[in-house]
């Protein structure tokens, strides 16, 4: 009799899990095209700046019961490419006309920021936003774009600006990041392994960090109307020591650079 009720406990767990499942496919099925016709559209009406995505899809195995959106191929013109993007998304949100991101992977993609000498950077395709709302066509889906969870596997960052000889070239090994957003503050900690391939602020006095792998604690913040970014207080690990960094980054026009090295 014990035998039994444990079976009939197990058979009905394994139904309710089935059913979830089955819930989850439908719920994909039902969403897909609209899931990717909106994030498609949205990127491009939040961004003044052509974007495209080669191909996508959307899978429930990988982090079950939430589902993630695989985009192939994905670019941001003169700005970002990426091989590929995984995010993850709740399901559940779904219910609730909600589209919220879990997390966000990027795998061998590259971002490359630049001032000309006319003064014109590649930044200015951004906008400030919060939460995206999108408007179908019988019903509105929020995108909550707060508290994202973003990973990065092999992409390499460059900076270069054409008016002062400035370079900053780095490749996100391994790195996880968590990203907050008010108004138009972003800010972001980031931990894991970066690789150098060097900074340069004064031409004359050389670059430094060159072909250099570090492990980073990074904590920073980005003010989109200013387009200040503020280094806090962080932690760079190399060669068996470790050192101190902070910094402002400010790529308007005025295009100054401060960093501050502490080490024991």
């Amino acid at each position: 009799c014990t035998g039994m009720k444990w079976l009939k406990g197990l058979v009905v767990f394994l139904a309710l899990i089935i059913l979830l499942f089955a819930l989850g496919l439908a719920l994909i099925v039902i969403y897909k095209k609209e899931i990717l016709a909106e994030v498609s559209r949205q990127l491009k009406e939040n961004l003044n700046a052509e974007v495209t995505i080669r191909d996508a899809d959307i899978t429930l195995f990988s982090e079950f019961p939430n589902f993630t959106l695989r985009l192939e191929d994905a670019a941001i013109k003169d700005l970002f490419k990426a091989k590929t993007i995984l995010v993850n998304v709740r399901t559940y949100k779904l219910f609730y006309k909600e589209i919220e991101f879990r997390s966000i992977k990027i795998i061998e993609g590259e971002v490359f920021v630049f001032r000309t000498k006319a003064g014109y950077s590649n930044l200015d395709v951004f906008k400030k936003k919060d939460t995206i709302t999108v408007a179908t066509t019988d019903t509105v889906r929020n995108f909550r774009l707060s508290n994202e969870k973003v990973l990065f596997q092999n992409l390499r960052f460059a900076w270069h600006d054409s008016l002062r000889n400035k370079y900053i070239g780095l490749k996100l090994v391994e790195v996880a990041s968590e990203i907050t957003h008010w108004d138009s503050l972003i800010a972001c900690k980031m931990n894991g392994r970066i690789d150098f391939e060097q900074l340069t602020f004064n031409k004359r006095r050389g670059s430094f960090l060159k072909d250099t792998p570090t492990n980073v604690s990074l904590a920073f913040d980005y003010h989109t109307d200013s387009m200040i970014l503020r280094l806090q207080p962080s932690m760079v690990s190399l060669h068996e020591s470790e050192f101190g960094i902070s910094g402002t980054f400010d790529f308007s026009s005025k295009n100054n650079v401060t960093l501050e090295i502490t080490s024991d």
